[in-house]
């Protein structure tokens, strides 16, 4: 791969972790509605949810796949100015961890949940463009990380 492909691979992966940061942390991550003949229920998993029910797994899993996107983010960054500096301190491998692990993170969450809305049998339900996000995001990240760590071996150096 040429360094032009490169730019555009490690452009990419900041696209999809800053959209995915900025969709999981502004958007609900699922929902559910549920009515019966008096009682109707609602609910959603979100940022907001986590904080306002001080759930501290949630909030836990917040900052956790908000840290692994800013350093994904920090990778690019590192990578399109150049800088020696943060690229010593922010590595493409590390990133490539750190995108497939939320993926992982992710799709297990989106598992569980999925679990439980079987189980509670609710009207509706379905998840919310945080899951998509953070889904897609993560693993367009890797995916594209991936690309960039195997160009790195290919590359001609001129002379």
């Amino acid at each position: 791969m040429s360094e032009e492909k490169n730019v555009g691979l490690y452009v990419g992966a900041l696209i999809t972790s800053v959209i995915g940061v900025i969709l999981f942390l502004l958007t609900d991550f699922a929902s559910w509605y549920s009515s019966s003949s008096y009682v109707e229920t609602w609910g959603w998993v979100g940022f907001d949810a986590a904080i306002g029910n001080f759930d501290l797994l949630g909030i836990l899993l917040y900052v956790l796949v908000t840290l692994g996107f800013f350093y994904c983010i920090g990778v690019s960054l590192g990578y399109l100015t150049e800088n020696e500096n943060v690229r010593s301190y922010f590595t493409l491998k590390n990133g490539l961890i750190i995108s497939v692990i939320i993926f992982v993170v992710v799709l297990v969450g989106g598992l569980y949940f999925v679990v439980v809305m079987l189980s509670d049998e609710p009207d509706e339900w379905g998840f919310g463009a945080g899951f998509y996000g953070v889904f897609i995001g993560s693993g367009l990240t890797a995916l594209l990380f991936y690309l960039a760590s195997k160009g790195d071996k290919f590359r001609v150096v001129e002379s």
